[in-house]
This record gives C-alpha cells, sequence and structure tokens, in this order.
C-alpha cells in the first residue's frame, strides 16, 4: 500500500495560470458563484497545466492506467459574481520520493477589478495512480514520471505564491 498522504513530504514550486471567467449559468440566486462549479475551475486549472506536458487522461488510459480523486479539499474565500475575470492557479507538488499520488494546490483570484486581485478560492486535490483493474501501485510508472519531471521543471521558472 501506498504510503499516506500525510506522511508525504513535498516541496512546493511556482504555479501555472489560467484566465476564466465567472459564466452566467454557474451563479446562484444571490448572483454568486455557485460552490459547486469550484471544482470545475480545479479540474479546467488542472487539465490545462497537464495537457501542456502530454498528459491527457486518455493518455493514461491507454497506458493502463487511472488516477481517481481520492481527497479533496476547498476552502471559500471571497464572493465571485457573473462575468467576473478569474485567474485560476495551480501547482502540482513534488514529493520527495516518487509516491503514486498527484498532488495539486490551487488558488482562484478575481482580477480585472479596480484594487488588487482578490482570493476567492482555495484548495487541493490528491489523485492515485493506479492500474485500471484497480491494482495500486507502490511507485509512480517512468510513462507518468518523465511528464510530471517536465512540470516540475516548469513550475520551477513560474511565479510562486507568498505564505498561505
Amino acid at each position: 500500500m501506498p504510503p499516506s498522504p500525510s506522511s508525504i513530504e513535498t516541496t512546493r514550486l511556482g504555479h501555472h495560470s489560467v484566465p476564466a471567467r465567472v459564466q452566467f449559468g454557474w451563479v446562484d440566486s444571490y448572483g454568486m458563484l455557485w460552490h459547486g462549479h469550484a471544482l470545475a475551475y480545479f479540474e479546467q486549472a488542472r487539465a490545462d497545466i497537464v495537457r501542456k506536458f502530454d498528459l491527457p487522461a486518455n493518455k493514461l488510459s491507454k497506458e493502463g492506467l487511472s488516477v481517481p480523486m481520492v481527497d479533496l479539499q476547498v476552502q471559500y474565500l471571497s464572493p465571485a459574481r457573473e462575468d467576473d475575470e478569474l485567474d485560476l492557479q495551480v501547482t502540482l507538488l513534488r514529493p520527495k520520493l516518487p509516491v503514486p499520488y498527484l498532488l495539486f494546490e490551487y488558488r482562484i483570484f478575481r482580477v480585472g477589478g479596480v484594487g488588487p486581485a482578490v482570493e476567492v478560492l482555495r484548495g487541493s486535490t490528491r489523485q492515485l495512480v493506479m492500474r485500471n483493474d484497480g491494482r495500486v501501485l507502490i511507485r509512480t510508472p517512468p510513462v507518468v514520471m518523465t511528464c510530471l519531471e517536465a512540470i516540475w521543471r516548469y513550475l520551477d521558472t513560474r511565479p510562486r505564491w507568498g505564505p498561505k
């Protein structure tokens, strides 16, 4: 069995940014971004960075791998309203050992208005890299590790978040 996530020592590098907007149909009756759509922004940012480095879900599936979500955390900090510009920021934590987890952290900011950007959401996800037949892996497979190394090299050149 892979190590528990709390025992995984990681390094946080820089972050990747993706522009977005709050869509009309994504607000609730109060005119604010509905909380359930926050996860779609996490997915959009995560998909954008892995696609950039040739690690989309269909490639993993062809390799006989799946990456189910096993943990998700979201912190709602400030409202976003219809048509607000957002900056979706994502980073992939680098574990000290090649464990079969993908550990992402996210920060979503409202931008484009008067004054500084305002943090709207913060969160993290953990996905387990496993075989399609359900077998759990002990280490990340080389085909995945090659792509992860490229992502980490890129993130090491990107702006870093300040303290949490």
